[in-house]
């Protein structure tokens, strides 16, 4: 297959009871898909990194390494929003450190560790972020049909991370995806804010999917059976106040998987899939993240013009244009 994606949000073992994915295998997986990259983002913590980059560096894939956070919503603090970090250079792997130790030693609410926005003032750099999808403070605000606050919170984390945020979807079964998938394509256009697809991977292929739950209904001391236990993705709320079963168990198995994320539905020159960030790195630092994928809203048929116009090319970018007036990708 043409490797035309990298998984920027996933989880192992390491997130304890949110995921069954090893290590090993994910590499292998990986490069028996002919990707260049992945990125391990586990829940709250870095315990998988080391573990990680050496599998990754021997079997000729990138690493690339992050944090899946809670942030903390001071108006509903048992309704946390979820934010990604990935690294781009060293000095972002410090800051990634510091936030993840402070958030365990400061910021933990019912055995959480949470976020407070405030600690990311003069420690993002070196960090990119993705809005943690529908279950972001932005996702939040579309779904609940205000856009206007939806662009009050998208122009805060555009100050913090200027030039390094983007608006995450997925299509992975869950309730009111497309709905927020429309709505945040939408947002973006109109702020020229680059988005990125990814697919929350829990396991690694279909058939994993029945450990995943047992697994997660151990922790929460239910049964398998049990109708009202909580979306066996954690993909609701930390603290298990929402959320039911994704519905159909055919549909989750085909989900959160090493698989390709597809974007029908959506212009397919409006969607970075993560392919672009892994494509440089800075010297010495193998786990870094390029720009490459920076501006692809750019293009002929939007202002200020496709990348091949002479007026429009950045030197630190590759020329480009658009798919459907240039034929190009």
């Amino acid at each position: 297959m043409q490797p035309g994606f990298v998984h920027l949000h996933l989880h192992t073992e390491y997130s304890l009871v949110d995921s069954v994915v090893r290590i090993k295998p994910l590499v292998k997986a990986v490069a028996g898909a002919g990707m260049p990259a992945v990125a391990v983002t586990d829940q709250s913590n870095m315990f998988a990194m080391v573990k990680f980059y050496r599998a990754a560096m021997a079997a000729g894939v990138k690493p690339i390494i992050g944090v899946d956070m809670w942030v903390r919503n001071p108006e509903q603090p048992t309704r946390p929003w979820r934010l990604v970090l990935l690294c781009k250079n060293r000095e972002g792997y410090r800051n990634l450190t510091e936030l993840v130790s402070r958030n365990y030693l400061e910021g933990q609410h019912q055995s959480i560790p949470m976020l407070d926005l405030d600690w990311l003032q003069g420690a993002s750099a070196g960090l990119i972020a993705l809005s943690g999808g529908r279950e972001g403070d932005v996702g939040e605000a579309l779904l609940a049909g205000n856009r206007e606050l939806a662009e009050q919170r998208l122009q805060a984390w555009l100050q913090l991370f200027p030039d390094h945020f983007y608006l995450e979807v997925q299509r992975t079964g869950r309730p009111r995806e497309e709905e927020y998938l429309h709505a945040v394509v939408e947002l973006a256009a109109a702020h020229d804010v680059p988005v990125v697809a990814t697919n929350d991977v829990h396991f690694l292929e279909r058939d994993d999917f029945e450990a995943h739950e047992a697994r997660v209904c151990i922790h929460d001391g239910r049964t398998l059976d049990d109708e009202k236990k909580p979306d066996p993705h954690r993909g609701s709320c930390p603290t298990g106040c929402a959320g039911s079963a994704t519905g159909d168990r055919r549909t989750q198995r085909a989900h959160h998987t090493i698989v390709k994320w597809r974007h029908t539905g959506v212009e397919p020159d409006r969607v970075c899939c993560g392919r672009g960030f892994a494509v440089r790195a800075e010297r010495g630092f193998a786990f870094s993240i390029s720009q490459s994928c920076r501006r692809f809203w750019s293009s002929c048929c939007r202002s200020p013009g496709c990348r091949r116009s002479p007026g429009n090319v950045k030197p630190d970018l590759p020329a480009r244009s658009c798919r459907k007036c240039c034929g190009a990708g």
